[in-house]
């Protein structure tokens, strides 16, 4: 977790306790991750995304953890813009995009701009529990695929 000061204080106070859920029952680490505009081009962001997932790995000595990353449903893809940069970087990490081999099988990116409704998780997705609820189904879906993954190998 050396690395992680620049990400700010929340973000690593939650990546701390997905890292230890994983280590404690083996499940994949989950992240909600917002496309909320800013400043960095998409390649830091990728950047910034490829680090958090190997620092974690390597910090909690667990080369097998998978990952689940649940884009917040600002951006649609294509938009361009820096939440288009963002939404872009996020893509790229998925372990079937193929821009990383060896996160194949152990980073998911789940797109939720389709069931955001024109809301956004910074937004509360404009107190819709349905969205809510949608978003959770598929990252659960995305967990227990990556469980069952783990169990087949």
């Amino acid at each position: 977790m050396n690395n992680m000061n620049k990400f700010g204080p929340r973000f690593c106070m939650i990546s701390l306790l997905a890292a230890m859920l994983f280590s404690a029952i083996g499940a994949p680490i989950c992240a909600l991750s917002g496309e909320k505009p800013d400043a960095n081009s998409k390649q830091q962001n990728e950047h910034n995304l490829v680090n958090f997932t190997v620092s974690l790995s390597k910090d909690f000595n667990a080369p097998k953890a998978k990952f689940v990353l649940v884009t917040m449903g600002e951006s649609m893809k294509g938009s361009g813009g820096n939440g288009g940069k963002v939404l872009e970087a996020q893509l790229a990490i998925d372990g079937t995009s193929g821009k990383y081999p060896e996160f194949k099988g152990a980073v998911a990116t789940t797109y939720s701009n389709p069931m955001a409704q024109g809301g956004s998780g910074n937004g509360h997705y404009g107190g819709n529990a349905k969205i809510y609820m949608e978003v959770g189904e598929v990252m659960g879906k995305a967990m227990a695929e990556g469980i069952k993954n783990s169990d087949e190998k």
